[in-house]
């Protein structure tokens, strides 16, 4: 994918995306050898469905989970 970068959005040949985007997906795809798109991660959230994403959608969860224990 090519990309370009605004000054809020990374725009692929897809679909545009903000850098707390990028950051989300490279933090759910690390460990995996292939990456859910953004469009895909928000349809599986967005729709209670993981699809072929389970672990994806997993780490996603898990992330967050952590995220929020260290706020406050």
């Amino acid at each position: 994918m090519v990309r370009a970068i605004t000054k809020t959005h990374i725009i692929g040949a897809a679909e545009g995306f903000s850098a707390v985007d990028g950051l989300v997906l490279a933090t759910v795809n690390a460990p995996y050898k292939r990456g859910i798109s953004v469009a895909a991660l928000r349809e599986c959230i967005a729709k209670a469905n993981l699809d072929d994403w389970p672990v994806h959608v997993a780490t996603f969860w898990s992330h967050l989970k952590a995220a929020i224990g260290t706020i406050g």
